[in-house]
């Protein structure tokens, strides 16, 4: 859709898109296309659902080992998970040791 139109928009101004960014690889492909600015509800309605995006962005692709690189948190497997979120990740978040066991207690509490 982005390509059926951007050559109609006026050069040299942000392009910004509503409702795009679904999963980490839709960030991607917006950007890709050219897409300065965008604004999506996906993100934080997860996270108050129990998902965290979960992988890495390996040349231009979000690859990830969870579905659309969503973990939900909320399963019952994470209940004593004391793996980091995501080893290696430099966020503050997984820097700051957090546990997906813990994660999972901070939603269900």
């Amino acid at each position: 859709m982005i390509g059926w139109i951007k050559h109609l928009l006026p050069k040299g101004k942000p392009i910004y898109t509503m409702g795009l960014g679904r999963d980490p690889q839709n960030i991607v492909d917006i950007i890709k296309c050219g897409i300065d600015m965008f604004d999506c509800v996906a993100p934080t309605r997860l996270a108050r659902n129990g998902a965290l995006y979960h992988g890495e962005l390996r040349g231009g692709n979000f690859e990830s080992e969870f579905v659309n690189g969503r973990l939900n948190i909320s399963n019952a497997q994470f209940v004593s998970d004391k793996n980091i979120i995501l080893e290696g990740c430099d966020c503050f978040t997984c820097q700051s040791g957090q546990m997906r066991e813990k994660m999972r207690n901070k939603k269900e509490g």
